[in-house]
């Protein structure tokens, strides 16, 4: 089958630094024999690449354009004179959108612009890709933004010989989320390990975050991982609750959580959901490490109980959940289980299958 040729630009610079699916899935879109890729990183990109750039569209006949969550996760890294460049190129463009609960209208305009062909989300709710196909009248699938790699997050020691009982590392969340639960998770685990005497290393402080070959051998070390689904319990296109939620932020700095959420979030009407998995799912699930977990949808992957050991949400089953971390047949169980499952789903060979379908559709 011959390759489609692909141009993949994406924003690659230190601040990505920890950020492991920056990589995860540009990786596999350019190893996959499905794409022939050429790869422009629009991080400082400048005048004279752009030059380059036009040059090499007018003497390379591209099937595809992809434009990665990179290029507009948090700042928008594509000038708008490139991006009509790219819809003048008359091309199926697919649309990566990443951080799916900010900035929301400006990257609907951004892959509006650039006449988008296939949005790919990393959201799978139904309800999500039927407002992202109505909102550009295009196809929207899910793909996670990573793929299941075990060559690049290998299976570590047995369980028994990794002196962390538990581990964690997580950007804090903001309260227009709709949740706190990466910290929740973290709070309810963490004084109950303790107490047991149990190894703990627990961060939500930025400057620890870890990247690289020190995040694989962080995973390794660690007995359990904590995790949350990512993403927002109010998926919205037009970021409504964001606004409402900054501007009570100014007016009541420090507001507490609780009443924030009773600000922004009482009485809300016909909620979607924007929960996913991540990368930092996956990367446990390849390198045999258990996550304790609250119970969520995981995408229809991760089941509780089988894939994770399911925390309640009140915490009221934390010593539960101490007592299987301590038992190393149940939790190599779990670990095994979750690694299957995401290799079934989420491997490199699938995912990128997947994408090709979804370009010959459009294409054909």
């Amino acid at each position: 089958m011959k390759p489609i040729r692909v141009l993949l630009l994406y924003a690659q610079d230190n601040s990505w630094a920890t950020l492991s699916y920056a990589t995860s899935l540009p990786g596999a879109i350019a190893r996959s024999a499905h794409f022939d890729v050429t790869a422009i990183n629009l991080a400082g990109f400048g005048v004279r690449d752009e030059l380059l750039l036009r040059l090499r569209c007018a003497v390379s006949r591209f099937d595809a354009v992809f434009v990665l969550h990179s290029v507009f996760s948090n700042g928008c890294y594509m000038p708008d004179r490139l991006a009509d460049q790219i819809a003048r190129l008359r091309r199926p463009v697919v649309f990566f959108v990443g951080n799916e609960y900010k900035s929301m209208p400006e990257k609907m305009a951004l892959a509006e612009r650039l006449r988008t062909a296939v949005l790919v989300s990393q959201i799978s709710e139904p309800d999500v890709l039927a407002l992202y196909a109505q909102r550009l009248n295009c196809v929207a699938i899910f793909l996670p933004n990573a793929v299941a790699d075990p060559s690049a997050f290998p299976p570590g020691p047995k369980l028994v010989d990794r002196p962390i009982a538990i581990g964690y590392r997580a950007f804090d969340g903001v309260m227009y989320l709709g949740h706190n639960d990466r910290r929740r998770i973290a709070e309810i685990m963490e004084p109950a390990a303790n107490a047991r005497g149990l190894a703990c290393d627990i961060s939500l402080d930025p400057s620890r975050r870890l990247g690289g070959a020190d995040w694989t051998a962080f995973l390794h070390a660690c007995r359990a991982q904590l995790g949350v689904e990512a993403g927002t319990d109010y998926f919205e296109l037009d970021d409504r609750s964001r606004v409402k939620g900054n501007a009570l932020e100014v007016t009541r700095p420090g507001i507490g959580f609780d009443e924030y959420f009773e600000i922004v979030f009482g009485g809300y009407p016909g909620r979607v959901s924007g929960r996913t998995i991540t990368s930092r799912h996956l990367e446990c699930a390849t390198t045999h490490t258990p996550m304790i977990m609250f119970p969520g949808k995981y995408c229809g992957v991760f089941e509780a109980n089988r894939h994770y050991l399911a925390l309640d949400r009140d915490g009221g089953n934390r010593e539960d959940i101490l007592d299987q971390l301590a038992d190393d047949g149940r939790c190599t169980e779990i670990a095994v289980a979750a690694n299957d499952a995401a290799i079934e789903h989420f491997s490199e060979a699938r995912l990128t299958a997947r994408l090709r379908r979804a370009i010959a559709d459009v294409a054909s």
